[in-house]
């Protein structure tokens, strides 16, 4: 491994937590949205039977029977909004209604 090159582990944090530290901003939509009311609409969209193209069912069930597998992304400079989760909406909605103190969410940080 090169002096310069560092590797660690997979972050993990609460919904809360992420919740707590981050702006919850739907960049899909243009209209304003308070937290919970982007949570409440990415919850119910987890639920819907065709979530996955391959029709293998809805996101909510999928996180209560194996977890969040793939990290959500947090973007710490973005403008205006300040630090913002930039990918990840659902799956964070999801995890917030199941139990939202739970440091079980991987996480990825970009940006300065």
């Amino acid at each position: 491994m090169d002096k310069g090159q560092q590797f660690s582990e997979p972050m993990f944090m609460s919904a809360n937590e992420i919740l707590n530290t981050y702006r919850l901003k739907d960049r899909d939509k243009s209209r304003e949205e308070t937290s919970e009311q982007v949570l409440a609409r990415k919850l119910l969209g987890s639920k819907r039977p065709d979530y996955f193209s391959d029709g293998s069912g809805s996101l909510y069930d999928s996180i209560v029977e194996n977890g969040i597998s793939t990290p959500i992304t947090l973007l710490k400079n973005f403008g205006k909004d300040g630090a913002v989760v930039w990918d990840g909406h659902h799956r964070l909605a999801v995890q917030h209604a199941l139990d939202p103190d739970a440091p079980v969410i991987p996480v990825r940080h970009i940006g300065t």
